[in-house]
């Protein structure tokens, strides 16, 4: 983080950070496609990097939170799925589909996302000097002063040890596709790899192993400490999500965009509807996307509809109105690493991941032929 954030502070209150973060972030998905491990990696790094630039928690928080949405891949399994229900290959359905659509929509996503983080930021400023409270920023500027000044009298080197467990993952997954190796660094592998080189990295340089195995239990403490508010918070979401299904929300969805009938239009946008509306429910960007894809080739046979225009409207709906719910992983994630309530970040990605939607849907039909 001190060697991260020394170049970005030149840019220090410079609200174009916002759209080269999304980017960032964005572009890091194409190698970690689960959005809670992509959260994980980005709140130890690129979050506290454009916090010492000067961005808010919030700002920072809602890049972090929307940086896996539509990113054209085609290792995603929606993707997959949709290409088998087109008849398509993974790679046609993507890039000569797909990508005409999320490509766009991503650029104008992070010109959104910047005047939305700089317009919520203003407003929290003024609300904060009419209150007398003490805002976001002033607390972030703290908490990442106090932090830069423990990591100063470190060697320059160290600063590579929180990008190790993604470095492992780049690798490896570099290394697969050359047939080097025959498999992919998990998450939870890699990042059990790289505590160990630390450890014994600090145990070099301090010359004990004393002290290295003392600041694993540190570690392991700090991590089980952010760790239960946001498995409580998971545990919470999972029975509310439960609940739903139970009651028959998710079904009567389902039903009503089956049973409508009319013009092609109208049936894509009830799906895209109800899409947004169980992925705003539930959090999940999956289990929509897989409830009406199903349907959409008999309704492809039946309508004028072209299935990979519906296909990408549902898939790219699913995945971006998944990170306006406060109980998505991500969202719960990011809202515990910088101690905020989830229903205040999901005001910070709600207008973008909006937007998103409508040009994603509206891409869909202009550029997919």
């Amino acid at each position: 983080v001190v060697v991260l954030s020394a170049p970005l502070k030149r840019f220090r209150g410079s609200y174009w950070l916002v759209p080269v973060g999304f980017i960032l972030g964005t572009l890091l998905s194409l190698v970690i496609p689960s959005a809670a491990a992509l959260s994980l990696l980005l709140v130890a790094t690129l979050l506290p990097a454009l916090i010492a630039a000067g961005l808010t928690p919030l700002t920072v928080g809602a890049i972090v939170v929307t940086s896996s949405t539509i990113v054209p891949t085609p290792l995603e399994a929606g993707l997959i799925q949709g290409a088998d229900l087109t008849n398509m290959t993974p790679t046609e359905f993507v890039y000569g589909a797909v990508a005409h659509a999320t490509v766009p929509t991503l650029l104008i996503t992070a010109f959104v996302h910047m005047w939305w983080q700089r317009r919520c930021d203003k407003a929290d400023e003024r609300k904060a000097l009419n209150s007398g409270d003490v805002t976001a920023e002033s607390l972030s500027d703290k908490a990442t002063e106090e932090a830069i000044a423990r990591a100063a009298s470190l060697p320059g080197f160290y600063a590579i040890l929180p990008l190790m467990p993604l470095l492992l993952i780049i690798v490896s997954a570099i290394l697969k596709q050359l047939g080097i190796i025959p498999f992919e660094g998990g998450i939870l592998p890699v990042t059990v790899v790289s505590l160990f080189i630390a450890m014994i990295i600090e145990s070099i340089r301090n010359r004990t192993v004393t002290g290295a195995v003392d600041s694993m239990a540190t570690f392991f403490k700090g991590m089980g400490e952010g760790a239960a508010g946001v498995v409580a918070l998971l545990v919470a979401a999972a029975v509310l999500v439960e609940g739903i299904t139970q009651m028959g929300v998710i079904d009567m969805l389902i039903s009503a965009t089956e049973g409508s009938s009319g013009a092609a239009v109208i049936i894509v946008l009830i799906f895209v509807a109800a899409t947004a509306a169980m992925a705003a429910l539930t959090g999940s960007g999956t289990a929509p996307y897989f409830a009406f894809s199903e349907v959409v080739p008999n309704l492809a046979a039946e309508t004028s509809i072209h299935a990979p225009q519906m296909l990408t409207a549902i898939w790219g709906t699913s995945n971006l109105m998944r990170e306006v719910s406060p109980v998505n992983a991500a969202v719960l994630i990011v809202s515990g690493a910088i101690k905020v309530n989830p229903i205040q970040l999901v005001k910070r990605t709600a207008v973008p991941m909006i937007a998103a939607t409508v040009l994603n849907t509206l891409f869909a039909f202009m550029f997919i032929g």
